[in-house]
């Protein structure tokens, strides 16, 4: 597992979809993507510059500022991430997703689903203080507590991937570690959770999603560059 700079940059989203990609596409090249530290964090910056029209330079400057997830998102799916495919010189691929949709974030039994069906979910939590010290110990716990130490987004917002879960928690990846965030914690902080759809054409034919319902819905809401399949 690797940080991917995060630890310096605010660049938690990108390192979210980080982590997502190489998933999806170990699950579909069955091999793990090599990504770098310096792609996240260009790619981080490039996303800052496509959504304030501003540039960031380094760690802590005033335009270090984070990303809003949604239009990361909207971005993940219509501009897409150019990443080296193969060894081959000047071999790249443009990694794209297919469609997204948020989910109820204060709904543990739906997040895991999602992160069964769609292989992870990206989960934006509002991280009280307290969250420091947990970190550390490898669980966010919360069972009642008050303070200025539990008070929501006292530490700041947080996107993290959720990969895999059990019946107290899930299981996400942020600054290099694995998390276990109960459930408890996911119903007092999670503020946005949000599915993805990697490729149409993985879940044409199958049950769990009715993928002509979804394009129509993508061109309802009026969504470009939807193909059919």
């Amino acid at each position: 597992m690797d940080a991917w700079g995060n630890t310096d940059w605010g660049n938690c989203v990108k390192v979210c979809e980080a982590n997502h990609t190489v998933r999806l596409e170990r699950l579909e090249q069955k091999r793990t993507l090599k990504v770098s530290t310096a792609q996240v964090v260009e790619e981080y910056k490039a996303e800052i510059l496509r959504q304030f029209g501003q540039t960031t330079e380094k760690p802590g400057d005033p335009n270090d500022s984070g990303l809003v997830m949604l239009h990361n998102l909207r971005n993940w799916r219509k501009v897409g991430w150019p990443l080296d495919f193969t060894k081959k010189e000047n071999d790249t691929r443009v990694y794209k997703i297919a469609a997204f949709g948020e989910l109820e974030s204060n709904d543990p039994d739906q997040l895991k689903n999602a992160i069964y069906l769609l292989h992870g979910v990206q989960l934006g939590i509002w991280l009280p203080r307290a969250a420091q010290a947990m970190t550390r110990k490898g669980t966010w716990d919360y069972n009642g507590e008050s303070g200025p130490e539990w008070a929501p987004v006292s530490w700041g917002g947080h996107a993290v991937y959720a990969k895999a879960y059990d019946i107290e928690s899930i299981e996400v990846l942020t600054w290099g570690q694995k998390v276990k965030v109960t459930n408890n914690f996911i119903a007092q902080y999670c503020d946005e959770a949000w599915g993805v759809v990697d490729s149409f054409n993985h879940w044409k034919g199958r049950t769990e999603i009715d993928v002509q319902a979804l394009i129509q819905r993508l061109r309802d809401v009026g969504a470009s560059n939807i193909e059919d399949v």
